[in-house]
């Protein structure tokens, strides 16, 4: 399938993923991308949950029990607040 074809026939490519299908998208011959639903793929992540590493764990694994001292939550509230205004 080509690139322009996907534009113009996208609902017919969802339904093919949704049956599990894989669909090559093509330029000049070329496959430039290939589209397959998550759960199709054995072994992938099917969330950003399950991408994200494991943050509580590698601060215990760097820090151990060792109590810090920033209040984090002050520190998350202090960057959104920042985000927010700029």
């Amino acid at each position: 399938m080509t690139v322009g074809e996907l534009r113009a026939s996208f609902k017919t490519v969802e339904a093919r993923l949704a049956k599990g299908m894989r669909v090559q998208i093509t330029r000049r011959g070329e496959v430039v991308a290939e589209m397959f639903a998550p759960a199709s793929e054995p072994g992938k992540a099917t969330s950003m949950h399950e991408t994200m590493p494991d943050f509580e764990a590698r601060l215990k694994r760097i820090w151990g029990d060792r109590p810090l001292d920033i209040d984090t939550t002050a520190l998350i509230s202090e960057g959104r607040e920042r985000d927010r205004l700029s």
